[in-house]
């Protein structure tokens, strides 16, 4: 059994949860991203709110790499194709409509590179969902990163991604390494960790296939529960300096510091457990909630900090969940050493 740290408890009540984990505040600037990771987490203060009448359905988040202190997000299937924007405190909310799109059902949103190696940054939504498994494909809609987003956008790049073994699979949670890699998990036990190099996408809507790497089984490090909701991966996060990585499931996290471009062997088909174990790596569990539906996380502030959106009903999922008359708290954890 590998190792896990684990943290004290909390809860927060209402429609979504946003959390902030941070670490200690030190010297970074946006050209050169810090190398700084923690080993563990403390306890939650409210720092701001968002606009819940806009995102009825979080399940996805993501920090600009263009304008500091921006961050967006994105709503779940049944939600028109789009994106919303807002300050890192959630403020100055907006949405912006995605033109001659028809997702299915979009689950996750990312920024990184651009394709064609510029040194623009994109925002990657990714409709990657699958709950039928009945998708042949899944796509990707990439727009540049712009500072000033009108009311719609026209993605500059389209493509269709496809799994090596044929099958349809249903994931959630997707994050761009600083190498240039995209990296998928699947939503299932164990969760299969697949990735596909920018660099490969093209203008043309490039149909690509996947490279599976290996199994994840999240039992080994929450509490070895076989509970879905605590071990089905939700959301994935890779740190700026791609020295760490988070992983959500609907109920608990974790945190490695491994980076999955250079820390893992050169092969596919891995027991990814195995291989971290291996190299000494612990797995630390974030602090827990009582709320079921944790669906986004992302770094901020090149590597300083992570926020988690949740997707909640008066923290039961007892019904569909619906906007509330109030905002998505955004609360902060300090990184313990």
């Amino acid at each position: 059994m590998l190792r896990c740290r684990y943290q004290s408890r909390f809860s927060l009540l209402g429609t979504f949860l946003v959390t902030m984990i941070s670490y200690p505040s030190y010297g970074q600037n946006t050209s050169s991203p810090s190398t700084f990771v923690g080993g563990g987490w403390s306890n939650p203060t409210t720092v701001g709110s968002v606009d819940s009448k806009l995102l009825p359905e979080a399940s996805g988040i993501a920090a600009s790499q263009l304008v500091s202190g921006r961050l967006y997000h994105i709503n779940d299937a049944g939600n028109s194709p789009a994106f919303v924007v807002t300050d890192s405190a959630g403020a100055d909310a907006r949405t912006v409509a995605l033109d001659g799109v028809d997702t299915i059902d979009t689950e996750e949103i990312a920024v990184g590179a651009c394709p064609h190696q510029t040194k623009e940054s994109c925002v990657y939504i990714a409709d990657i969902g699958d709950n039928d498994f009945a998708r042949s494909d899944i796509q990707l809609y990439i727009v540049k990163e712009r500072s000033q987003y009108g009311s719609r956008v026209t993605p500059d790049f389209v493509v269709s991604l496809s799994y090596p073994d044929g099958r349809a699979h249903n994931a959630e949670s997707l994050a761009i390494h600083p190498d240039g890699w995209i990296y998928l998990l699947t939503k299932e036990i164990p969760a299969q960790l697949h990735r596909i190099a920018i660099d490969r996408i093209d203008d043309q809507g490039a149909s690509l296939t996947l490279d599976f790497l290996g199994t994840l089984d999240l039992r080994e490090w929450l509490d070895g529960t076989d509970k879905p909701s605590k071990i089905i991966p939700t959301a994935m996060a890779i740190h700026p300096s791609g020295d760490q990585i988070v992983i959500l499931t609907r109920a608990a996290g974790v945190s490695f510091n491994i980076d999955l471009a250079k820390d893992l062997p050169n092969r596919s088909r891995i027991n990814l457990n195995e291989e971290i174990e291996s190299i000494g790596i612990q797995g630390i569990q974030l602090p827990k909630t009582k709320l079921p539906q944790t669906e986004a996380v992302t770094y901020i502030d090149n590597g300083s900090a992570i926020v988690i959106s949740t997707e909640v009903k008066d923290g039961l999922r007892k019904k569909k969940p619906r906007p509330s008359s109030g905002g998505v708290p955004l609360v902060r954890i300090e990184s313990l050493p």
